[in-house]
């Protein structure tokens, strides 16, 4: 039996700010998904009102915080903290990477990159006629020797976005056509990114005559992902019913009747066992309403 342990993380958390992230253990055997394990976990400080971008940085974990003070939270493998690290400059911190022993982060709220405080991305900070900052990026990681993200770019009719995964050092869009992606990851070759409006999963690989393809689809706002030669975890946050930079009410696409909208309420992790074609949904809505990372721990 083979057991993989992933941190997920918890973001806009309100009062429930106490669960900050939570450890996910799947437990497979050649033939099935033989057990789930959920536990949360706190840093034990009301100036935070969630975590978003999270990276393992040798024997410790490196997981962003959102709330008064913009800052990284270092833990150990047990969750005890080693200590913060405060990144000046920066608005809204979501993914981060790691670029040898130098951390990138990337400032939602100012639309930048920056490593060790070093911009090395920046676009304009502007809003279109709907009060939603233009490109909104939000993650980032390593493609090879290429580091890309996603963006959402500006809003189209309908409150659909213009979102794109790009090369981050030379611009070049890879692909677009998104609607609010995120959770932008690299694994055997493909570029896999979630389009959270739709809930699918989309696959990239450069040079493909067929270009990017849906592979996967959620019930619900699709939000962090990770990818092993067994699973694909997705994430699912309950859908906003009020923009949380403009707080104006929310377009709640793709509900329709009520037993649907009660669907797509449910926030959790989708894991998908790519052996049998087989999901098993984990709830955490006694935790969080809105997943924001997943990243593998073992």
């Amino acid at each position: 039996m083979q057991e993989t342990k992933f941190l997920v993380t918890f973001c806009n958390n309100g009062d429930r700010s106490q669960t900050n992230f939570a450890e996910l253990t799947v437990a497979c055997s050649g033939e099935a998904i033989v057990n789930i394990a959920l536990a949360g976990f706190g840093l034990g400080r009301t100036d935070i009102v969630g975590t978003t971008g999270a990276v393992v940085d040798g024997d410790r974990i490196a997981i962003a915080l959102q709330g008064a003070a913009e800052q990284i939270a270092y833990v150990d493998r047990t969750y005890n903290v080693l200590g913060y690290k405060t990144i000046p400059n920066v608005e809204d911190i979501h993914g981060i990477a790691l670029d040898g022993t130098d951390l990138i982060c990337v400032s939602t709220g100012g639309n930048l990159i920056l490593k060790e405080n070093q911009g090395i991305c920046s676009l304009p900070s502007e809003f279109d006629a709907f009060g939603l900052d233009v490109e909104h990026i939000n993650d980032i990681c390593w493609a090879n020797d290429r580091l890309v993200a996603s963006k959402f770019g500006a809003s189209r009719k309908r409150g659909l976005r213009d979102g794109c995964v790009y090369d981050v050092k030379s611009g070049e869009v890879l692909f677009d056509g998104l609607n609010q992606p995120h959770s932008v990851f690299f694994y055997d070759n493909n570029i896999y990114v979630v389009d959270s409006l739709t809930g699918s999963l989309i696959e990239f690989r450069e040079g493909s005559a067929f270009g990017p393809k849906s592979i996967l689809k959620i019930n619900g706002y699709a939000r962090g992902l990770y990818i092993t030669d067994r699973l694909i975890l997705i994430g699912s946050s309950r859908r906003r019913t009020t923009s949380r930079k403009s707080n104006l009410a929310t377009n709640e696409m793709l509900l329709s009747a009520e037993h649907d909208r009660r669907a797509l309420q449910r926030p959790g992790i989708h894991v998908y066992d790519r052996l049998k074609k087989h999901s098993i949904f984990v709830d955490v809505e006694q935790m969080s309403d809105e997943v924001y990372q997943i990243i593998e721990l073992t």
